[in-house]
């Protein structure tokens, strides 16, 4: 096999789960027909957490984002969940504790980034692909407000 052969696509991938093994995004899995017959089935309901401890998603939430509106379009009903409780901790910081984020200061960004991920799912008629309202989940609202 040559490197070229590894890169190239296979002539044709029958299934929701060949094109995420051949795309990279699953290596590995415990239960290898469970999978299967779950993303090549019906319809699952998944969800993907974001944490908001900036303003703006990055280019490192490409990879979770792609791959929900992909699970989207071949049928699966994504729940994108921004971390709102987990953004006011802020990012983990080698030489200091981590910095407590005002409520105002996260809200913004939960609106920012709920705004930014609206685009690439749809949660309108379960009309795949279709441009739709984003639900208004908030991870403060599931777990409460972090004591001061």
């Amino acid at each position: 096999m040559t490197v070229t052969d590894s890169i190239r696509p296979p002539a044709r991938r029958d299934s929701l789960t060949d094109d995420l093994r051949w795309r990279g995004l699953i290596q590995d899995s415990t239960g290898d027909d469970e999978l299967r017959a779950l993303l090549d089935g019906e319809r699952a309901v998944f969800y993907v957490g974001f944490d908001p401890t900036a303003p703006s998603l990055h280019v490192g939430h490409l990879m979770q984002v792609t791959t929900a509106r992909r699970l989207q379009l071949a049928g699966h009903c994504p729940l994108l969940l921004v971390g709102g409780a987990t953004g006011q901790i802020g990012d983990p910081k080698e030489s200091a504790e981590r910095t407590l984020n005002p409520p105002e200061v996260v809200a913004g960004w939960v609106d920012r980034i709920r705004d930014q991920l609206a685009p690439f799912v749809s949660y309108t008629g379960g009309q795949r692909g279709a441009a739709g309202e984003q639900p208004r989940l908030d991870r403060r609202d599931v777990g409460g407000r972090v004591p001061p």
